[in-house]
């Protein structure tokens, strides 16, 4: 991890955290107390919330706030498919780096990967389909502007995925 993020610096001109490297996208998070178990194992059901957190990041870096999308063309992402692989525990006070890769976007679904490693090794990884919908629920395709900025860092699925 780098010294600034030790150090608690970390964001960017638009106030997101963590960085692309190349096109992954990566956040560290510490596990805190609240995080976890009575055993201090992370609780499963905040894995989402750390993959949340990753997501939103990821798109603040790009310019697609979710707030934007809401002010600019009234929709807003919601979760519709989302499958967690536990590989093993995170504990109390361990850094999770968060690996998200952009992989397939559909008429109103884009599918990403997440992968979540301590000290190098993977403890969980996420697959994760969302949609766009209006203030009404209707499904909605992403604007345009959101796909550009995405585009770039599209990792297209393999057959197999």
């Amino acid at each position: 991890m780098s010294d600034d993020l030790k150090a608690g610096v970390g964001a960017d001109a638009t106030g997101a955290l963590g960085h692309f490297e190349g096109k992954t996208f990566v956040l560290h998070n510490r596990v805190y107390f609240h995080d976890t178990d009575a055993a201090g194992i992370v609780y499963h059901g905040t894995y989402f919330n750390f993959a949340e957190r990753a997501r939103t990041e990821m798109l603040r870096h790009l310019r697609v706030d979710p707030d934007w999308l809401w002010q600019e063309y009234r929709l807003r992402f919601v979760i519709v498919g989302a499958e967690l692989d536990f590989r093993r525990p995170a504990v109390h006070d361990d850094v999770i780096e968060i690996r998200t890769d952009y992989r397939a976007t559909t008429a109103a679904r884009m599918i990403l990967h997440q992968t979540m490693l301590v000290d190098g090794e993977v403890c969980t990884a996420l697959r994760i389909t969302v949609s766009q919908i209006k203030e009404n629920g209707r499904p909605v395709r992403l604007p345009q502007p959101a796909l550009d900025a995405m585009a770039p860092y599209l990792q297209p699925l393999k057959p197999s995925e």
